[in-house]
């Protein structure tokens, strides 16, 4: 058991260095989108003494946010698809993209922000949508329903589209960009999580429970073993790499962990069991802070943020997402 004292201190020194990094004009770290209310709001204090505000967006069916919450891409409930720009989101600042894929599952932005890559599982198709900033438009669609399995991962380097496909026999990370077909640069049975990092790809393959690295992957390099810690890698959610660029954040549906991996090391250097179940890990804002789940169905069940200051101050923590809520306090701290 972590002492009281201890799990304090933890967020005494991650609301500190959390402060740090807001910019001015307010302690609202991102914006967050309520599966259960259809609607996108934005995360009001400082994890560990925060709440979700009232709706800035309504009516979607589902929503995506970009990294640094630049713009939110919206799907409403008839299927349009449409940008909100500014840092309210607001519907007021909503621009419909004609020709954009309805019913896409599967998004992952550029690391400018400015572009995106949708897929849609039921149609087997994928999309980029570009000029989000400015003038947003749809380019041509993609039909990769030839691909030899199911699309289980997506990643954005704004070139090309990387898709983790899950099959027994041609399962793995695959290449598709605008000029040819879809390409195998990796084999896997089950990619659950793919990171793009610079020059560099990680993907975490569910089936044999590791997690792979190709580093230069867009001049096709071989894939290299990371990690095969079986203990953590079970049915991992989402990766993502810490704002200093030294760790590697694992959340696993199946283990309940969360994981820290050191990048120069290739170790696992901390984990915390948690008491919820990740299905994501994703920025939703300039802030050093990760949103864990969507809180899914359960009427006023809480969503988990994990923040990122640096090692000595991990944590994660609850957020209350109705709109009557007063702030709430809550920390699992991580310990050393």
């Amino acid at each position: 058991m972590i002492s009281k004292r201890i799990i304090l201190a933890f967020c005494a020194a991650s609301l500190a260095l959390w402060a740090a990094a807001l910019p001015v004009g307010g302690p609202s770290p991102g914006l967050v989108f309520d599966a259960r209310s259809h609607t996108v709001r934005p995360m009001i204090g400082i994890p560990g003494a925060a709440y979700l505000g009232a709706a800035v967006v309504s009516d979607a069916n589902a929503a995506f946010v970009a990294p640094d919450a630049s713009t939110v891409l919206t799907v409403d409930m008839s299927g349009g698809v449409a940008i909100h720009s500014g840092a309210k989101a607001s519907s007021r600042n909503r621009i419909v993209i004609p020709g954009a894929l309805g019913n896409a599952n599967l998004v992952a932005w550029a690391p400018d922000s400015n572009s995106v890559a949708i897929y849609s599982g039921t149609s087997g198709r994928a999309q980029i949508l570009v000029n989000l900033a400015k003038s947003p438009s749809a380019g041509e669609a993609f039909d990769l329903s030839a691909l030899p399995g199911t699309v289980s991962a997506l990643a954005f380097d704004g070139q090309q589209l990387l898709l983790g496909v899950t099959s027994d026999n041609a399962g793995g990370v695959y290449s598709v960009t605008t000029n040819g077909a879809p390409l195998r640069i990796a084999a896997a049975t089950a990619p659950s999580a793919i990171l793009v990092s610079g020059g560099d790809l990680y993907f975490a393959d569910r089936s044999a429970r590791q997690l792979w690295r190709m580093q230069g992957f867009a001049g096709q390099s071989a894939p290299t073993l990371f990690t095969g810690d079986s203990g953590v890698l079970a049915s991992p959610a989402g990766l993502a790499l810490s704002m200093n660029g030294k760790q590697i954040y694992l959340a696993d549906a199946g283990s309940r962990k969360l994981a820290v991996y050191d990048v120069a090391a290739a170790s696992l250097v901390r984990s915390q069991d948690l008491d919820f179940t990740p299905t994501m890990l994703a920025r939703i804002g300039s802030a050093p802070v990760l949103l864990l789940n969507d809180g899914g169905a359960q009427d006023r069940a809480p969503i988990y943020v994990l923040t990122d200051a640096g090692l000595d101050a991990l944590g994660v923590y609850f957020v209350p997402v109705h709109v009557d809520a007063a702030p709430l306090a809550g920390q699992a701290a991580i310990p050393r």
